[in-house]
């Protein structure tokens, strides 16, 4: 009687043994997986149906060396800029504002507060006698001021003039002239645009 009943308890905890030592052995293997180098990180799960790794979500900076820049600051028109040397900074009136002329006779813009821009977006679409064409409107942002890009094209050459609102508060600052064109020199397009990029609202 006891032999017969030895031989099923001993199968029976024979695979039971086999079974936990399959287990231990999957879990050990897991365990031992690569882990990714320190500082690099674990690529995200790629969607359902996408082929290949998740795409890579770069942030990109520009700008210029501005260290050896000049600052014009004006509180009671409530912005400041910075502008290099070969540029230069005249204060107008009637609309109020500046003027910034970079070392070429056409390459200049200004900057009117509490402009009536409306009037003169109107008169650049609607005067016949300009050169110019109206093409389209963006949303403008400049050190984290969002406001309104008005772009025009010359009738008869590949330059784009553009016109920038930005708003806070009960004030407006109007960008006005900001003209690029491939028949400028190398590199007075790029200038310009960096001194627009330092314009900040007190």
């Amino acid at each position: 009687m006891f032999k017969q009943g030895f031989t099923p308890i001993a199968l029976v905890v024979a695979v039971l043994i086999l079974l936990a030592a399959g287990a231990g052995i999957i879990l050990w293997q897991q365990t031992k997986l690569p882990a990714a180098p320190a500082g690099e990180a674990t690529p995200p799960p790629v969607p359902s149906g996408v082929e290949g790794p998740a795409p890579e979500v770069v942030a990109t900076t520009t700008g210029a060396d501005t260290t050896n820049w000049q600052t014009y600051r004006n509180d009671e028109y409530g912005f400041e800029l910075s502008y290099p040397s070969t540029a230069s900074v005249s204060e107008i009136n009637n609309p109020r504002g500046i003027s910034i002329l970079e070392g070429y006779v056409d390459k200049h813009f200004e900057i009117f507060v509490n402009y009536d821009w409306e009037s003169r977006i109107q008169e650049l679409k609607n005067n016949p006698y300009r050169r110019m064409k109206f093409i389209r409107q963006e949303t403008a942002e400049i050190n984290g001021v969002k406001g309104k890009k008005f772009i025009f094209g010359m009738q008869d050459n590949d330059c784009t003039i553009s016109y920038v609102l930005l708003e806070r508060a009960r004030s407006n600052f109007f960008l006005d002239n900001l003209a690029e064109c491939p028949t400028h020199a190398e590199g007075v397009d790029k200038q310009m645009l960096d001194i627009v990029n330092t314009f900040k609202i007190l």
